[in-house]
């Protein structure tokens, strides 16, 4: 690994690439409005999306996607030939789907680096994965030691459907990759760690090797799991599906003839009646100290992007 992107862990009053900081917190404090629900996207063909569309301008070169799974088929169509999917074990997320592109490159991340010289590609991405492998932080290191001039990292929120998991006495372990199943899983089908919003952005900026910087930090939230009783999944559909003007569409897919034609009535009034007081409650849970609060019950997803600096690409 070059000399310039050894990891060193700072204190996040003065994280650093360079001399370059930045307080997260502050930052969500700013991202943050009256109704940051707004801000989402709805599964993990979204997360390629907000890639491929939010992220555009920042993306650039040739992209090394690790641990790629459906992103490939989506990203692939965007960026073309610059593009080159990663994946770990048998890339279960395109098993069995002669309909989705399958990954150039398959690595064992557990036990081995990646197979490529320092800065090969000018941006690495890895979305929602670094959570399924044991020694997260020489992957994260890697991330950064194969990248030329850009690393995108998204990380997932654990806590999210917590409270009304609960409340409800569901399974909450097995529904975030956790728990005991029966059998084993395959590799990449399990998390590892269990951590929330405010972790999430402590390890990914806490932890940034010197010779970069933070260049974009985001909070995205998905599937319609932005507050308590969206927890409750049918209820988290019938938001999205309302929100995004999916919801006559959904229902006619989905269910014909009386029931179609109920559901058509019955899930708007429940909407009008629900949401509003769900809003409510959930923003009490805001009130209580910095922002954090919420988005650690609330908000699905981390984003954040890192530049190598000047100094250190003029060295490359």
């Amino acid at each position: 690994m070059p000399a310039d992107v050894q990891c060193e862990t700072k204190p996040l009053h003065a994280v650093a690439g360079a001399g370059q900081s930045i307080d997260w917190r502050t930052r969500l404090d700013r991202l943050a409005t009256i109704l940051p629900w707004r801000r989402q996207y709805e599964h993990q063909e979204g997360r390629a999306g907000y890639v491929s569309e939010a992220l555009a301008s920042l993306v650039e070169g040739q992209i090394l996607d690790v641990g790629a799974g459906r992103n490939a088929t989506v990203l692939a169509r965007k960026f073309g030939d610059a593009y080159h999917p990663l994946d770990m074990g048998s890339s279960y997320h395109v098993e069995g789907r002669p309909d989705l592109r399958r990954p150039e490159t398959v690595v064992d991340l557990e036990h081995g680096p990646l197979p490529f010289e320092d800065r090969s590609f000018d941006t690495v991405i890895c979305t929602d994965v670094l959570e399924h492998i044991d020694n997260i932080y020489r992957a994260y290191d890697e991330l950064f030691r194969v990248a030329r001039r850009k690393v995108v990292i998204s990380l997932p929120n654990n806590w999210v459907g917590l409270p009304m998991d609960v409340l409800r006495g569901r399974n909450v372990s097995h529904s975030a990759g956790y728990g005991l199943p029966p059998f084993p899983r395959g590799v990449g089908e399990r998390h590892k760690y269990w951590f929330n919003h405010e972790e999430a952005a402590d390890f990914l900026i806490g932890r940034i090797p010197s010779g970069f910087r933070v260049a974009h930090f985001d909070a995205v939230f998905e599937y319609g799991l932005d507050s308590l009783l969206t927890g409750y999944r049918p209820f988290a559909l019938l938001v999205r599906t309302i929100e995004m003007g999916t919801f006559i569409r959904a229902v006619r897919r989905e269910h014909r003839g009386a029931m179609g034609a109920l559901l058509a009535v019955v899930g708007p009034l429940a909407y009008i009646a629900l949401r509003p007081l769900d809003i409510l409650l959930s923003g009490l849970f805001w009130g209580f100290g910095r922002r954090t609060r919420f988005y650690n019950l609330f908000c699905r997803q981390v984003w954040t992007v890192f530049e190598r600096v000047p100094e250190a690409r003029s060295n490359s």
